[in-house]
């Protein structure tokens, strides 16, 4: 039986405004990692979101960040499937 009580604790930053990649991993960086921090990051094209992910991503691996969760808006993008190519959008 488990009889552990977990505290958890969150934050919300707005980061809007933001358009460096490095200017919002520092940001980031810079927050309490004992809380499960929500960042507003407003509209940005998808691939510079790509790339903060997976720099993000690797900084939570090596415990520099603490959880986070982004909330932002992307521009529209179409995904094709690994047997997919050009030809197949209409």
């Amino acid at each position: 039986m488990i009889t552990d009580t977990m505290h958890i604790t969150s934050q919300v930053h707005d980061l809007e405004g933001i358009d460096n990649i490095d200017d919002i991993i520092n940001k980031i960086s810079s927050y309490n990692q004992e809380h499960i921090n929500y960042y507003w990051l407003g509209i940005h094209s998808y691939q510079p979101i790509w790339n903060l992910q997976k720099k993000l991503h690797k900084l939570r691996i090596n415990k520099k960040i603490g959880d986070s969760v982004l909330l932002l808006e992307h521009k529209h993008v179409y995904t094709l499937g690994k047997n997919a190519d050009e030809n197949h959008i209409l």
